[in-house]
């Protein structure tokens, strides 16, 4: 086509056709194409449906929609199998079934019942495929905070769970699922508007209890796991399993591993933390990559300055890693500016345990040699002793560094070295056990755990190479090996000034006592909690009531009054929320009386359980 100079010259118009997306994102064209005729209220319902709809399906509201004619949910609307959020089960044995099945409050008789009767409650589901939002819409609590309702559904779910046959550590994978596909729709419910979680304070606070729930879920399912089955297997032939090559530290620490629950234990520790810092920080995580998006040479200001003849006073003649702290001079003001950028965001990866990724990041920014002084700290091992080539073919790689202690004191200087960025030395003592040096630049208690826990990972392991491999170690100073080993001290000192008047400090409690193997102190703790006046949020009592239903599935009892008390406020928190009376009946299955007791409670009845005892009930109570 011919272009004419009249129009090179002509006013520019928007485009009205398609376009591409970098066009679309610099000239400020919406993705995708906006009906300005939609009215307001409609696009409003139609985002908060889309936030914290049904996690397995999506249904699209149509503008205009009516949903006077829509019914609440009622008892009997939906069936047990169709409970959303509800992951498929097959047949599996649990840890709970066999011995100690017997002691737990469901009896076989009950859950074959519950099975067969297949119980109707309520969820969010209903008649035509209409999404939740236009079902809960005339709840008021619901048009302040849409997302505090839309979480009710959790007792009735968990009630599921437990009556239809998962027992045990089956049941908390469960859990967690549950709990996780509530706190992704929370999640973008509170992402749909800027100022949505200033005007729905609720909403923010349940999706936070609810993810410092899921995440007690997850400590729990770990630790049991390793103290219920890995620590219950023989290890007496672990030398036979892991062998023994000459000088091979990571031969020496898997073996540790497999004999030692202490340090088996403190490292699911920090794994669990990293893994819940992954989950919070995902989408800061992401942001912060973004600020690196291209590829580029190492202080690339700095270069092109001095390759310009346009260096200032003061500023870097060199460009070697050393050279800024060697020579005492600064680099170009944006590369400082990166830098700190760049440092932050690594140490934000170390701290989520993802260190390939802040290795790769970089390699990308044309700092290789960062990312390779954060291998010094791997442990050393060389396969050529186990499977050598016999002078055929090319030898195997070495793993890890075998100079790894004189790294660790290298190490250990730089995080001393006050003229080093703050973010800079804290990465480096995450990685050679400098605990002094964490505790200055952490505050909450999830991150000062996670520095002690690591810490102590790491001195037990240097403790057992040492004791083992015959070589001239480099001494460490005396600090570290001061860092205290023990959980419990490791948790005191994280806990020291927390109260328990906030609901996040009960939930660090609760992890606590589970990470100690407390659960004596962990049953006093919530008998406390739930006498205490104005009672507990009704989703932090939900989960004390269940952790005391998982112990007692899996064959652990504590203080059977304590048990008894959380299970009766609980039941009565739930009539209030009109949860069915089955969740009553199975709560206290193996004592009748005080079924009867709960029941006369939560109904507001006047007259005690023993005068509402039919006669085969006080025979049946009696017999028990």
């Amino acid at each position: 086509d011919n272009i004419k100079m009249d129009d090179v010259f002509n006013t520019p118009v928007q485009r009205t056709g398609p376009s591409s997306r970098v066009i679309r994102r610099q000239s400020g064209l919406p993705e995708k194409p906006r009906n300005l005729k939609e009215q307001t209220m409609e696009r409003s319902f139609r985002l908060l449906d889309d936030a914290i709809g049904s996690p397995t399906s999506t249904i699209t509201q149509k503008p205009g929609f009516d949903i006077s004619h829509v019914p609440r949910p009622t008892l009997g609307s939906m069936n047990l199998d169709n409970t959303l959020f509800m992951p498929a089960r097959g047949d599996r044995t649990s840890l709970g079934q066999g011995q100690g099945s017997d002691r737990s409050i469901f009896g076989q008789q009950a859950a074959d019942v519950t099975r067969t009767a297949k119980l109707d409650h309520t969820v969010m589901r209903f008649d035509n495929n209409q999404s939740l939002l236009s079902a809960t819409l005339y709840s008021n609590d619901l048009e302040e905070n849409p997302g505090v309702q839309s979480t009710e559904n959790l007792f009735n779910e968990f009630l599921s769970v437990m009556t239809t046959g998962s027992m045990g550590l089956d049941t908390i994978p469960e859990f967690e699922d549950m709990l996780s596909d509530h706190i992704r729709r929370l999640r973008q419910l509170l992402k749909s508007q800027p100022t949505f979680r200033d005007k729905n304070p609720k909403t923010a606070a349940v999706c936070e209890d609810l993810f410092n729930e899921r995440n007690t879920w997850r400590i729990l399912n770990k630790l049991y796991t390793d103290r219920l089955i890995t620590s219950a297997q023989d290890n007496s032939d672990a030398e036979n399993l892991v062998p023994l090559t000459p000088n091979s530290e990571k031969r020496i620490i898997e073996r540790f591993f497999i004999g030692n629950k202490e340090v088996r234990q403190a490292y699911i520790v920090v794994d669990w933390l990293e893994k819940n810092a992954r989950d919070a920080n995902e989408r800061i995580i992401t942001q912060q990559m973004e600020w690196f998006t291209d590829a580029t040479i190492c202080w690339e200001n700095t270069t092109a300055a001095l390759c310009r003849g346009q260096s200032r006073p003061g500023m870097v003649k060199e460009l070697d890693p050393d050279a800024p702290n060697r020579k005492g001079l600064v680099l170009h003001e944006l590369d400082v500016d990166d830098d700190n950028k760049l440092l932050f965001c690594m140490m934000n990866l170390v701290r989520c345990g993802l260190l390939d990724e802040a290795q790769e990041l970089c390699n990308r920014l044309g700092q290789s040699w960062r990312a390779a002084t954060l291998e010094g700290w791997k442990l050393f091992h060389d396969p050529n002793y186990e499977s050598g080539t016999d002078g055929r073919g090319d030898k195997l790689p070495i793993e890890g560094n075998i100079h790894r202690d004189i790294w660790k004191k290298a190490a250990w200087g730089l995080t001393k070295d006050k003229s080093m960025p703050q973010m800079e030395r804290s990465m480096y003592a995450a990685l050679c056990g400098n605990l002094e040096q964490l505790r200055s630049v952490y505050t909450q208690w999830e991150d000062k755990l996670w520095a002690g826990a690591k810490c102590a990972v790491d001195v037990m392991v240097e403790t057992e190479i040492r004791s083992h491999l015959i070589k001239n170690f480099t001494e460490l100073p005396i600090e570290y090996w001061n860092s205290p080993t023990s959980l419990s001290k490791v948790i005191a000192e994280a806990s020291s000034g927390l109260s328990d008047t906030a609901n996040v400090n009960k939930y660090r409690k609760i992890q606590s006592h589970i990470i100690l193997d407390d659960y004596p102190g962990l049953l006093a703790s919530m008998k406390e909690w739930v006498q205490e006046d104005g009672g507990l949020e009704a989703h932090l009592l939900r989960l004390l009531c269940h952790i005391v239903l998982v112990h007692r599935s899996l064959g652990i009892h504590g203080d059977p009054e304590s048990e008894e008390r959380i299970l009766i406020e609980y039941t009565r928190k739930a009539a209030k929320l009109e949860v069915e009376d089955e969740l009553c009946k199975d709560l206290v299955e193996n004592n009748n009386v005080i079924r009867m007791k709960v029941l006369a409670r939560a109904r507001g009845q006047s007259k005690s359980a023993e005068e509402a005892t039919t006669p085969d009930v006080k025979t049946k109570a009696t017999d028990s």
